[in-house]
């Protein structure tokens, strides 16, 4: 379990990694488990994110927002890497969709704020597919 989960983060912090663009409906990471119960969920996957080096800057029920910072280049400003996961409810399908995007983020903490966003892969999409199946091997099924 802390395998996967820790490749859930690799995969979320690889951000010069090439490859094809995910295919997936939103255009970013993501995944659907079927009759898993949110908190569950939400709590291996912030556990993934900390154990990344990120810190938890704001959370509830239906997502997460963490951060970490990465040092600038020679002559740039440090940059702040922003991960905000989503926690959508499918009620007509009993199931839950996690939607990851990833930003850097530059003048972070001040208005002038900048987002670029890091590209999704099918690689990094396949290694979140494993991650899908460590929350439903470790998460209770829920019934309605």
């Amino acid at each position: 379990m802390k395998r996967a989960l820790c490749m859930l983060c690799v995969v979320l912090l690889s951000a010069c990694a090439g490859g094809p663009p995910a295919d997936t409906s939103s255009g970013n990471l993501e995944i659907t488990v079927a009759h898993i119960r949110r908190d569950c969920a939400r709590e291996l996957v912030t556990n993934a994110i900390v154990s990344r080096g990120y810190q938890i800057a704001s959370q509830d029920d239906y997502q997460v927002i963490a951060r970490r910072i990465r040092p600038g280049r020679a002559f740039e400003n440090n940059r702040e890497e922003r991960l905000t996961v989503l926690f959508l409810a499918q009620p007509a399908l009993s199931a839950l969709k996690i939607i990851v995007y990833a930003n850097l983020v530059t003048h972070f903490g001040t208005p002038f704020e900048s987002f670029d966003p890091i590209r999704p892969t099918q690689i990094k999409q396949e290694h979140l597919d494993v991650v899908r199946a460590d929350i439903q091997r470790n998460c209770p099924v829920w019934r309605r």
